[in-house]
């Protein structure tokens, strides 16, 4: 079965962001890279990444890219918030470092969302956390010792996934994110600062 996919994205800000098709899957990379590394840096990290890891079964590319990119990456003085996502007709797969959040909605509502690797929501950082501390947990690049966080959903039928950063998602619960987004969408403000794309999945 073919799938169509509609793409609806707002990129603002120190972030790289692209999509290309594979076969009948849709595979997607988003980068928040900050003032450290140029854009040039990062197509170049990215494009050698790419190619170590194109040979890697759907469900696996997103964990293995971040390998790759995650090695590309400690040749530079910088390092990247990242997430990636592989989308086939039933199967979701996903991965986080930082705290650009996937999140997937299906048609009959279920939903599945990525952790923010901050120290304050993070479960792997013991007691005490400060509530505002938003330092970081994990990234590409660097000396990062925490792994990214690899995902694989289903659904049946269509589906909806949401990636924003934090300017958009404000920490808050994916629940009261989804529902913000589905009944108001984002601000004009927010289109100005932050990263948002909605990639809404259908089978043909």
């Amino acid at each position: 079965t073919d799938m169509y996919y509609s793409i609806d994205e707002s990129v603002c800000g120190p972030y790289f962001v692209c999509h290309f098709k594979e076969g009948v899957s849709l595979r997607s990379v988003w980068i928040e890279h900050g003032d450290v590394l140029s854009n040039t840096a990062i197509i170049s990290a990215l494009a050698e990444a790419l190619g170590r890891s194109s040979d890697y079964e759907a469900r696996d590319w997103p964990i293995k890219l971040s390998e790759a990119l995650h090695s590309e990456l400690q040749k530079t003085e910088g390092s990247v918030l990242f997430a990636a996502s592989c989308l086939s007709k039933d199967t979701i797969s996903v991965c986080n470092a930082g705290d650009i959040r996937v999140i997937l909605v299906s048609a009959s509502g279920e939903m599945e969302a990525t952790q923010d690797h901050v120290v304050a929501h993070d479960p792997n950082i013991p007691e005490p956390k400060e509530s505002t501390n938003l330092t970081p947990t994990c990234y590409l690049g660097g000396n990062c010792s925490r792994n990214p966080d690899a995902h694989l959903w289903t659904a049946s039928g269509d589906y909806t996934l949401f990636v924003c950063d934090s300017r958009i998602h404000h920490y808050l619960d994916s629940n009261s994110v989804v529902e913000r987004l589905l009944s108001q969408g984002i601000t004009e403000f927010e289109k100005s600062q932050g990263l948002f794309t909605q990639i809404h999945c259908s089978q043909l």
